[in-house]
């Protein structure tokens, strides 16, 4: 398996969205529970980089940014795939 190809438009999309504390609690919750060592690496580099809480939040974001859009590309690719686009 590769790394989707992030396209324009879920950038642009995702640009526009507001970042949602509860939605970034879920996904942290969902990350925690389908790839462990994915939250456990995050969660260790956040408290190794800073003991400022705003840098943390920052870094905090900064992942699920980058988690939601390959989550969401793999999503819109599996079903371009499934419906032939």
């Amino acid at each position: 398996m590769t790394i989707p190809k992030i396209n324009r438009e879920l950038v642009e999309r995702k640009s526009k969205e507001s970042l949602d504390i509860d939605k970034i609690k879920e996904a942290w919750v969902r990350i925690s529970l389908e790839n462990p060592y994915l939250f456990s690496a995050i969660s260790d580099t956040v408290q190794s980089i800073s003991t400022d809480t705003k840098v943390q939040n920052g870094f905090l974001k900064g992942a699920y940014l980058i988690w939601s859009l390959l989550n969401d590309q793999e999503e819109i690719d599996e079903m371009n795939e499934t419906w032939g686009f």
